[in-house]
């Protein structure tokens, strides 16, 4: 039997761990063909043209083919399959990923090319699927898997859950691990805390740990691999602040070869986590702290544990450092959450001196809790991926486009560095600053591609001009400092 697995990322840099994952749990996981199964791997991005990779599928001539589905590579994927299955009417196609980590009806039943859809966690189900794709009986009876059965009623088994994480095989253990890109992830952890309702991790299950000697081992393997960054897949790396600190003197241990990408909920970060932060080597981390809004309404109302003051006090701390490369977030469209309090929030968060920024509007996603919550909050979004917000309660859509808007500044003129030093200094203190050099983009340009930092720089320089004349030398100076040309304004000195 051909299996196809059909990857499909946002970019080069990305990979999924879904193919390793469950590959690694069969008996001979260093081999592509084992107990009559052929296992074939097609990778490409969403920029990839379609029809080539149609033609490539053909060629395989696969008689099962696997993809994971999530927000970015959603619409891509289904094209393909969706004329894959008008060709070869009698391959199978069996879909995974968080897009069907809901009720799976309405999209088995506009997806009528597909035969089946999983929910959960596949590992402990893998290889009972694929005996029974050869069987006479079928899926019928696999946890975890819905579809439609032949008089057209909906055969839902619920969502699987693995019965111990931490005796699983690791998906390096694979020989479809991809070693080549820029950075690995590993999952060290599995299930959260916390029940954040906009999460895909609120439903409720068991946090489940993998021991810090186990996940050293495999940091050794990857060190032999030459990878350099790898990124760690705990939900919240210091929910278990006892854990936290073990795991950082197992990284310590790879200090000057491997940077580490973790998420920490800054509002729990305890006297010994600070110390042991405190001490680590410089770049030895890069931290994704957690922050979602800084008005404890919104927390609340999302479940989300720890409060905006502690929170704050934990991000300040972390980059008072100056260490480690630090990313914090916001997400417009939560309920309670409004226009002019995320406004006040970004300020704060530039105010604190973070490296990075990410404002991104929500998701109502698949499976999460705040599908229950739409009605009570006002909470109207698009029913196709990306899922995002479209308008609450509390932030209408118009709001929310400039918002959409504000997030491209943000990642345009602070997160690329020319140009945090001057809003660090000019947005805090003036409160409008941000939101009145929205309305200047709106007007004047367009962020539809990426601007060269001189065009930055011109642009913020035009709209000082006109309406903060006072600002032009702190323009003039962070453009010196990051060694933009001299001929080109507000370089020039004349101008």
């Amino acid at each position: 039997m051909r299996l196809l697995w059909l990857d499909i990322s946002a970019s080069y840099s990305h990979s999924s761990l879904a193919l390793p994952a469950l590959h690694s749990q069969l008996s001979n996981n260093s081999e592509s063909e084992l107990n009559g199964y052929l296992f074939n791997v097609l990778r490409y991005t969403i920029k990839k043209d379609p029809f080539q990779v149609l033609n490539e599928i053909i060629t395989i001539d696969p008689d099962v083919v696997f993809a994971t589905l999530w927000l970015f590579n959603s619409d891509f994927t289904i094209r393909i399959l969706r004329e894959l299955k008008l060709l070869r009417a009698n391959v199978k196609i069996i879909l995974g990923g968080p897009e069907f980590l809901g009720d799976n009806h309405i999209f088995l039943t506009n997806n009528q090319f597909v035969d089946a859809v999983f929910r959960g966690d596949g590992e402990e189900q893998f290889s009972a699927l694929l005996s029974a794709l050869k069987s006479s009986s079928g899926i019928k009876n696999i946890k975890g898997l819905c579809y439609i059965n032949s008089e057209g009623d909906l055969i839902d088994n619920g969502t699987a859950y693995v019965s111990s994480f931490s005796s699983l095989n690791y998906p390096e253990a694979s020989i479809f691990f991809n070693w080549n890109k820029p950075f690995i992830q590993i999952e060290t952890s599995r299930g959260c805390f916390n029940r954040c309702s906009f999460c895909v991790s609120s439903a409720c299950r068991r946090v489940e740990n993998i021991p810090a000697e186990e996940i050293e081992r495999r940091l050794e393997n990857a060190c032999r691999k030459g990878v350099k960054n790898i990124r760690i897949l705990d939900r919240t790396f210091n929910a278990d602040s006892f854990r936290a600190l073990k795991l950082l003197d197992v990284f310590s241990s790879f200090s000057t070869k491997i940077c580490f990408h973790v998420e920490l909920h800054p509002a729990m970060l305890s006297p010994s986590l600070r110390e042991k932060i405190s001490s680590l080597p410089k770049d030895l981390l890069h931290i994704e702290a957690g922050i979602q809004s800084l008005d404890d309404t919104v927390l609340k109302a999302c479940r989300r544990k720890g409060n905006s003051n502690d929170s704050l006090d934990g991000l300040r701390f972390l980059t008072s450092l100056n260490k480690f490369t630090i990313h914090a977030d916001l997400i417009a469209g939560l309920p309670l959450y409004t226009y002019y309090k995320l406004l006040e929030d970004l300020n704060t968060l530039i105010s604190t001196g973070v490296d990075e920024i990410q404002l991104e509007l929500l998701k109502v996603l698949p499976g999460t809790d705040i599908i229950n919550d739409c009605n009570k909050y006002g909470i109207k979004h698009s029913p196709v991926p990306d899922y995002k917000v479209l308008e609450t309660s509390s932030v209408n859509s118009k709001e929310l486009y400039r918002l959409s808007i504000l997030s491209k500044i943000i990642d345009q003129w602070y997160n690329k560095g020319y140009f945090r030093t001057f809003l660090f200094k000019v947005a805090p203190a003036n409160k409008n600053f941000i939101d009145d050099f929205l309305s200047y983009i709106l007007e004047k340009t367009s962020l539809e591609t990426t601007i060269s930092p001189e065009k930055r720089g011109s642009i913020l320089y035009d709209f000082c001009l006109q309406n903060h004349p006072d600002l032009i030398p702190l323009i003039k100076e962070c453009w010196y400092e990051k060694g933009l040309s001299p001929q080109k304004y507000p370089g020039v000195n004349n101008k």
